[in-house]
């Protein structure tokens, strides 16, 4: 149980950014030999976030949160849905050989993500089963190829240090966007520091890897949108397939674990919260994909960090409390007899 709902939690993690080398440049490879250290780092942050979402309790009885810490999230998880299901739109551009492939692409994956999202982690898991191996068999075939550009090119150490602050917003919008699936998947497992130090190790490997795979490559591809499918152009038929499938699956499984939180953000008794959801992601879908990466993604990781730590100082100040409030009942007892 705790290694599906490892590969579920991975599998809403790793969306088409990550899967097209995107963000692998963007947050690590360009900095060279340090993009090492940005690896380590990223891993330990979004164990460490992980467990903090999990030691949180729900806020739902909180005015506050049920008024305006809801509605800010169902418009980060339908900004993001709308990124994931324009990127669906783009890969079926890409592969399908018929008219209106992009509408197709998009209205086929949003239903396909609705249904699957209605049904436990395992279906996540069983996705993130086969997309892990695809991903690294990617990277790998990435790697074999020749450096088209020295990793020696020594990094600007101010640039560093902003690196090292934008990469939390990074980790904090992974963790948000999988915050349904991490949720669920730590009221099943019986072992939450197991679930959490395997999460860590899988995401840490898929980081690796990645940034294995695109750091000789950083300077040629630093403006391509998608450096692992023109990489792996070289392959021909092969690595065109092979981009294209793990291009969907990265995009779907992180399709699906957003509207799996969006649904629950509904208030109770809110009739088809799945239509809804979906068509709250198409809405935002029509902004197009690079758009809500280059503008949204890093708003919306620190709001899900301020959001996850708020959480957490709500729950720490109840638990004060109770205890002050437990402390001072036996004392009130004893002053009236």
């Amino acid at each position: 149980m705790v290694f599906s709902a490892v590969f579920a939690i991975v599998s809403a993690m790793v969306g088409a950014g990550f899967a097209s080398g995107r963000e692998i440049i963007t947050f690590f490879s360009r900095y060279g030999p340090l993009s090492w250290l940005l690896v380590i780092w990223a891993a330990i942050m979004m164990g460490w976030l992980i467990h903090a979402y999990l030691s949180i309790a729900s806020d739902g009885s909180n005015p506050f949160f049920r008024f305006v810490g809801k509605p800010v999230m169902l418009l980060m998880f339908a900004a993001a849905g709308g990124a994931m299901t324009a990127a669906a739109g783009e890969v079926a551009a890409l592969t399908l050989p018929v008219f209106h492939a992009r509408i197709i692409g998009c209205l086929l994956t949003l239903a396909a993500g609705i249904v699957i999202s209605r049904k436990t982690v395992k279906a996540l898991g069983m996705i993130g089963r086969i997309l892990v191996p695809l991903m690294l068999v990617a990277f790998f075939f990435c790697f074999r190829l020749s450096a088209k550009s020295s990793c020696d090119a020594p990094a600007a150490i101010p640039s560093v240090w902003f690196a090292l602050f934008q990469l939390l917003g990074y980790c904090g919008l992974n963790v948000t966007l999988s915050s349904g699936v991490i949720r669920e998947a730590g009221t099943q497992c019986k072992d939450c520091r197991k679930l959490v130090v395997w999460t860590g190790i899988l995401i840490g490997m898929l980081l690796c890897a990645g940034n294995a795979a695109m750091v000789s490559h950083a300077a040629a591809m630093e403006n391509e949108p998608l450096p692992v499918v023109m990489l792996l152009r070289n392959y021909q038929k092969t690595g065109y397939c092979l981009s294209a499938s793990v291009l969907y699956l990265a995009v779907f499984s992180t399709l699906t674990a957003i509207l799996r939180a969006m649904r629950e953000l509904f208030p109770q008794g809110m009739k088809h919260p799945g239509a809804w959801s979906g068509l709250m992601c198409a809405v935002f879908s029509l902004l197009g994909f690079d758009l809500l990466v280059q503008y949204a993604y890093a708003a919306l990781g620190w709001i899900g960090i301020l959001l996850i730590f708020w959480k957490k100082h709500i729950r720490h100040g109840t638990k004060q409390k109770d205890v002050s409030s437990i402390g001072r009942t036996p004392m009130k007892k004893e002053m009236t007899e």
